[in-house]
Order: structure tokens, then C-alpha cells, then sequence
């Protein structure tokens, strides 16, 4: 009898090490798929988001000053994601009476669209005003034209 309880007793231990090996190893892979899978989402949006790419082609003088771009990037861009300064002072782009952060449509690729000044008081440009429209990705600068 005196030779059976450390047999039972090193049996018990080895189960319960085995079961705990095997907690650790299922909770280590859920970990490391949920890190994997959060890592790859947030690439994915990184990625996305570099290639709204946009390059104004024109600027005209006149009130309102209208800025003609051009989505030279690889995804289309959501209007609400553009926007024009003037100087560092926003212009409140719209296309027509549809203001871009009221809109919800999309700049296709290759696509082109005019930012009109949208603000109440609408300006025109003067020669060497800074006008400049940024997206999420990559967004352009030029100055008035003289």
C-alpha cells in the first residue's frame, strides 16, 4: 500500500502539468491570432489610406476660386476626406451647391472634380496665395497663379 500513493501522487502532478501546458499553449495561440489579425486590419487601413494620392492640375483667379484636382492615387477618396486651404484658412470645398464634407460620394482614380470656395464669402486668389488640398494619403500645394 505504502508504494502506490507516490505513484498516484506523481500521476496527479503530471496531469495536472499536461493540463496546464495546455491552457498555456491554447491561450498563447489566441493571443498571438488576435495580435496578428489587429496587425493586419491596421496595415490594411495604412495602405489605403497612402495610396489617396491627389495632384491639383489648375487654380483660376477668379471669385469664387476654383481648384481643379486630379485623385492620382490607387483608391477612390471620399469627398468628406478632401480638403482646401487658402492660406492656411479652410475653403470649404464643394462641388456645385454639395458641399465635399456633406457629400457622399467618391473621387474615382484618374477621376477629376473642382473645389469651388464654398464658404459664404467666397474669395478669389491672389498671386502668390498658397492654396492647398490635402486626403488622408498625400495632398498637394501650389501657389496662385500670376
Amino acid at each position: 500500500m505504502k508504494g502506490i500513493t507516490p505513484v498516484i501522487a506523481i500521476i496527479l502532478l503530471l496531469l495536472i502539468t499536461i493540463s496546464m501546458v495546455g491552457f498555456a499553449f491554447v491561450w498563447f495561440t489566441r493571443v498571438s491570432e488576435l495580435a496578428t489579425q489587429q496587425t493586419e486590419e491596421q496595415l490594411k487601413k495604412q495602405l489605403e489610406t497612402q495610396s489617396m494620392n491627389i495632384r491639383i492640375d489648375s487654380v483660376t483667379k477668379a471669385s469664387p476660386m476654383n481648384v481643379v484636382i486630379r485623385n492620382t492615387g490607387s483608391t477612390a477618396i471620399p469627398y468628406k476626406s478632401i480638403v482646401g486651404f487658402k492660406n492656411s484658412v479652410n475653403i470649404d470645398c464643394a462641388d456645385g451647391s454639395t458641399k465635399f464634407s456633406a457629400s457622399s460620394a467618391t473621387l474615382a482614380v484618374d477621376a477629376i472634380v473642382t473645389c469651388k470656395d464654398g464658404r459664404a464669402t467666397p474669395e478669389g486668389c491672389t498671386t502668390g496665395d498658397k492654396i492647398k488640398i490635402t486626403t488622408p494619403g498625400k495632398g498637394d500645394e501650389v501657389l496662385c497663379p500670376a
